[in-house]
C-alpha cells in the first residue's frame, strides 16, 4: 500500500496535456511494468489534468468578470457621450439665439 502511495505522489516529467499533444500518453502506459504502476501514472495525470481544468476555470472567470466590468464601462461611457452630445446640441442653439440679439 505504501508503495502504491510514493507511486501516486510522484510527478511525470511532463504535464498530461504535453504528453498526449506529443502522442506518447498510450505509448507510456503500455510501457509501465504493472498494472499498479499503470494505475499510479493514470492517477497523477488526472489529478494534474483536474489542476489544470481548475486553473484554467478560475482563469476564465476572471476574464468574465473583467469583461463585464469594461462592457459596463463602454455602455457608461456611450451614456455620458450622448448626454454631453445632448447638452452641447442645446448650449450651441442657446448661444447662437443669444449672439443674434447682439
Amino acid at each position: 500500500m505504501s508503495a502504491m502511495l510514493q507511486l501516486v505522489n510522484q510527478q511525470p516529467e511532463r504535464s498530461p496535456l504535453q504528453e498526449v499533444q506529443s502522442g506518447r500518453f498510450d505509448t507510456l502506459i503500455q510501457l509501465g511494468e504493472s498494472l499498479e504502476q499503470k494505475l499510479a501514472c493514470a492517477l497523477a495525470w488526472i489529478m494534474q489534468l483536474r489542476s489544470e481544468n481548475e486553473r484554467l476555470r478560475t482563469e476564465l472567470m476572471q476574464v468574465r468578470r473583467e469583461l463585464m466590468i469594461r462592457e459596463t464601462l463602454l455602455r457608461n461611457a456611450a451614456v455620458r457621450e450622448r448626454e454631453l452630445r445632448v447638452h452641447f446640441a442645446r448650449g450651441g442653439q442657446r448661444q447662437s439665439s443669444g449672439s443674434a440679439g447682439l
